[in-house]
């Protein structure tokens, strides 16, 4: 579950052909970080993940606008559901970003947008699909996400509330990349198997 189309965007983008690890982005209709993990939820049951079964659920939102009882409600009900919440301070971009920099050390006023635009090359617009820009740097951005969380002690969604320029999106991507290498070699076991039967 997306708060909006910019994280619908790039995480389209985790699809695989050959893959029978399924991607679904749903964009949430209410922006708001509680209701969008009970928009989540009510996803997972039309959908049928099952958190029980390995299906793994996330919600994917900024601190931008949004009130910190809300942020905090949110976590509290994603954790109930078995929903990870991947939550960007301040907004979506800063991991967008980290496909080109690194973020520490930026000053507090920094405009996130304009230094995309610069690395892009171009305007940057959120509602333009830029992964032909930054496929190649994705390992790089959950690297440096990761080593950014690690260095600010950054675990719990709730951390990342209240840690500006910061991300858990590697947290996301690292999943989706192992479930996609459990697959493959599950998948590949299999065709050895079937090859060997025949």
């Amino acid at each position: 579950m997306v708060e909006g189309k910019t994280e619908a965007l790039y995480l389209r983008h985790l699809k695989e052909r050959n893959s029978n690890v399924e991607v679904m982005v749903c964009e949430s209709e209410n922006k708001n970080p509680s209701k969008m993990v009970g928009n989540c939820v009510h996803k997972m049951k039309e959908k049928g993940v099952d958190v029980s079964q390995g299906d793994i659920a996330f919600c994917v939102f900024d601190v931008y606008n949004n009130k910190e009882d809300d942020l905090r409600a949110a976590a509290v009900a994603a954790k109930k559901s078995g929903i990870k919440l991947i939550v960007s301070n301040p907004r979506f971009e800063i991991w967008l970003l980290m496909h080109f920099r690194s973020v520490s050390g930026l000053p507090a006023d920094a405009k996130i947008e304009d230094m995309l635009s610069v690395h892009l090359g171009c305007k940057y617009s959120k509602t333009d699909d830029i992964w032909d820009h930054i496929r190649g740097h994705a390992y790089g951005a959950a690297k440096a996400s990761k080593e950014a969380s690690d260095k600010e002690g950054l675990i719990s969604p709730e951390d990342f509330f209240r840690c500006r320029f910061s991300t858990g999106m590697h947290i996301l991507t690292e999943a989706v990349n192992k479930l996609k290498a459990e697959n493959t070699r599950k998948y590949k076991s299999e065709q050895e198997w079937k090859r060997s039967n025949r």
